[in-house]
């Protein structure tokens, strides 16, 4: 709308101050066309410099996350390390329902992994962006076409503390170990064995453990031991 008032005005102040016999009331429609020239012009770039009429919002969304590496059992989340500085990284994540990891946007985006007690993982995205502050603003400047302008994109990954957190190369490495069937018995057998030693010494010192709390013990201990024999493997 802001465009077509201008080009109004500026039909107006031409044509008042050249075909308006009245000199003096000419001048003066030429004059005050001026001013709102140079009013509107400042509300433009206020609105595209400075995103006058607008305010910042944030919107967050919380998404499930599953393992990076959906053709295997390990339970990892990804990274590629950009440039040869390897200043910039992009987090390759999965979320149900899709064959193929996403990846993080590089743009006017930050993000920070954290490792927390819980057994299931998820992302949380903070999006935070300009949007008109009302209607009017929107209906003046919305041919701009700035409405929900991204300012920073935010990725918080929370991961459980048996999830690992691997480069692609990382990645690649210990699924060509896996693959060697020495290696995978050997890292199988030594799982299982600290996971009933640790069972055992969690029995005797607390000897009243249910056979559910024994299972679940179980499993947190063959997911965490695995997570130490992988990470030696690509040491």
């Amino acid at each position: 709308m802001i465009i077509i008032l201008l080009v109004i005005v500026t039909l107006i102040g031409y044509f008042g101050g050249v075909y308006l016999r009245n000199r003096r009331i000419g001048n003066w429609t030429r004059g005050i066309c001026d001013g709102l020239i140079v009013i509107i012009l400042v509300a433009i770039i206020g609105n595209s410099t400075y995103h006058w009429g607008m305010k910042k919002v944030t919107q967050v969304q919380t998404v499930p996350l599953e393992s990076s590496l959906s053709a295997t059992h390990l339970s990892a989340l990804l990274y590629r390390d950009l440039g040869t500085a390897h200043q910039e990284r992009v987090y390759l994540y999965r979320v149900p329902g899709s064959t193929k990891p996403q990846a993080t946007k590089t743009t006017t985006a930050t993000w920070k992994v954290h490792t927390t007690q819980r057994s299931t993982a998820q992302l949380e995205t903070r999006r935070q962006e300009w949007v008109y502050s009302n209607g009017w603003s929107r209906f003046l400047f919305g041919i701009a076409n700035n409405d929900h302008e991204l300012i920073q994109r935010h990725y918080n990954f929370k991961i459980p503390q048996t999830w690992l957190v691997l480069s692609t190369q990382q990645a690649q490495k210990l699924q060509r170990k896996l693959q060697n069937p020495a290696i995978r018995s050997q890292v199988t057998s030594q799982i299982q064995q600290q996971v009933q030693q640790s069972l055992a010494e969690a029995v005797k010192q607390q000897p009243q453990l249910t056979s559910q709390q024994r299972q679940q013990l179980i499993r947190y201990n063959q997911q965490r031991f695995q997570k130490q024999a992988y990470q030696a493997l690509i040491k």
